[in-house]
């Protein structure tokens, strides 16, 4: 008997299948969970007690502190994906279009295209100094969604405040949605801005920074408005229990989150003010990651597995070329890095002072570790 399948949605049928390409973070280096974190997860399971309303209720309060908004502009998600999840399907549908910033991580245009709305990529001249006129230029009258994420994850680049204003009265009637899944390491944010321009929504999320290991909280900040028509798609999720949870604790620990971003920058800082004197080209942006370009990636990465640096990966962009992204949470990591990419500047640096790098290791060492005891 032959085989006969139930007709397929539209929309998939144009879909390729990206079950493998869904990384959310291609370096493994986030922190473990905080024993506060563990502790409420223990606590939940054991004694069988739900996170009930009261307990969210609590949530939402720290979060809109945490904020600085109101706690009716605040809207809880098991996971950032949901979150992306309810905005693609509250605003876009066949005949629709979405608007997307690219290089982009690609989430946010699976969900969009579920919907059958039609992708519309924002490409850069320069993937390192974006322009607000090209988002403009790519805004139509069918343009439902307009989605940024600000600063790039794949860049860094990022947007000012002035232009996303310039942006948001400019496209009244497009949804502008911003993800902030960095603001702990830059503090670029516009999540004051909701108050003022209805057609903003803010992404962000608790995550691994705040002792949340593998877990991730995402969060919505708009108009209360819109959030209204966003609950509509609302289920309450019983494995969400557990993430609302550990986030409580967390935000309730949030000084152990506060050392950990200081050390992230303190890091990166260091290896910004050290490198470019080895020849390296580097790319610093307010994220908790760094940009190096190296003339052979497929050789840096070998050579850097074998000095025992993992904490690398080439970066996948078809504008950007021969660039590791780099993630350190430590000032001892920082200067091992420091030292391995010294002894492999003579092969893999690409600016005008890699014939000196050699020579000034020393030098280098001794003033990371400065760096390091002065944090």
């Amino acid at each position: 008997m032959e085989k006969r399948l139930v007709r397929i949605s539209g929309a998939l049928l144009d879909m390729e299948s990206r079950i493998n390409d869904l990384q959310e973070d291609e370096i493994q280096t986030q922190p473990t969970a905080s024993d506060e974190v563990i502790g409420s997860i223990n606590d939940m399971l054991r004694s069988g007690a739900a996170f009930g309303n009261a307990e969210l209720a609590e949530l939402g309060t720290e979060i809109a502190r945490y904020s600085s908004l109101p706690e009716e502009y605040v809207r809880l998600f098991p996971s950032p994906q949901s979150a992306l999840e309810k905005l693609a399907r509250t605003y876009l549908e066949q005949g629709a279009e979405a608007a997307i910033c690219t290089p982009a991580d690609g989430a946010f245009e699976i969900f969009a295209l579920g919907t059958g709305a039609r992708i519309v990529p924002i490409r850069q001249d320069d993937p390192f100094d974006p322009q607000i006129e090209a988002v403009i230029n790519h805004i139509g009258p069918r343009t439902r969604i307009a989605f940024i994420e600000n600063p790039n994850p794949i860049t860094g680049a990022a947007f000012t405040e002035a232009e996303l204003v310039f942006l948001l009265a400019y496209a009244e009637g497009t949804m502008i949605v911003v993800s902030e899944r960095f603001f702990e390491f830059g503090g670029l944010s516009v999540a004051d801005l909701v108050r003022r321009f209805p057609n903003l929504a803010v992404l962000r999320s608790i995550s691994s920074e705040f002792g949340m290991g593998p877990l991730s909280l995402g969060y919505i900040l708009s108009d209360p408005i819109n959030l209204e028509f966003i609950d509509r798609l609302y289920i309450r999720e019983k494995g969400a229990e557990i993430t609302f949870a550990a986030a409580l604790a967390a935000l309730k620990q949030s000084a152990q989150m506060q050392e950990y971003v200081k050390s992230v920058i303190a890091s990166n800082n260091l290896v910004a003010r050290n490198l470019p004197e080895l020849g390296f080209e580097i790319s610093a942006p307010a994220t908790d990651f760094l940009l190096v370009k190296v003339s052979d990636i497929n050789v840096a990465m070998q050579l850097l597995r074998d000095e025992g640096i993992e904490q690398c990966a080439p970066v996948e962009c078809e504008n950007i070329r021969d660039y590791l992204k780099i993630k350190i949470d430590s000032t001892e990591r920082a200067e091992r890095l420091l030292m391995a990419l010294g002894r492999l500047s003579g092969r893999l640096a690409t600016g005008f002072n890699r014939n000196k790098s050699v020579d000034r290791m020393t030098l280098l060492q001794e003033a990371g570790r400065g760096a390091g005891r002065g944090k």
